[in-house]
């Protein structure tokens, strides 16, 4: 027999055949070993029976509140996590914040140094011309 507890969910009755007590085949009706052996589990049976119950027992006193503490400690950790998340997200756009601001004055005195360069460049290039032209002077009035 199969229990629907939803359209989707289909739910399979519990297995209760090892709580079966069973008695020795007939061919072992006479054998002490065998009954022994029925007897010991049993026992096992029942010991294990007690033992379902008291565990029942202590989680209907105090299965409540250990519940609710375990779901207040769950609730606390939450938000402590949720704490050292905002903070290490703050601590992130601070130290990009920080990078950006270093990145953007590396930029200018990049851009600086380059025009900079570029000025010395084309001085460069100037004086050489200038070399030239007063080098081929120099020959041409020694020619004279």
């Amino acid at each position: 027999m199969i229990f629907l507890i939803s359209p989707i969910i289909e739910c399979v009755p519990l297995d209760r055949s090892r709580f079966d007590l069973s008695h020795p085949a007939k061919e072992d009706e006479n054998n002490a070993m065998a009954w022994n052996k029925c007897i010991a589990n049993a026992k096992a049976q029942y010991n294990h029976q007690i033992i379902r119950q008291q565990n029942l027992d202590l989680l209907s006193t105090y299965g409540k509140d250990t519940w609710l503490e375990t779901n207040k400690n769950i609730i606390a950790m939450g938000n402590q996590l949720d704490t050292e998340i905002e903070a290490a997200k703050k601590k992130i756009q601070e130290l990009n914040q920080y990078r950006r601001h270093k990145q953007k004055r590396a930029a200018s005195r990049l851009n600086q140094h380059e025009a900079q360069s570029k000025d010395y460049l084309m001085r460069n290039a100037l004086l050489e011309t200038e070399l030239h032209r007063l080098d081929h002077e120099i020959k041409r009035t020694r020619r004279f």
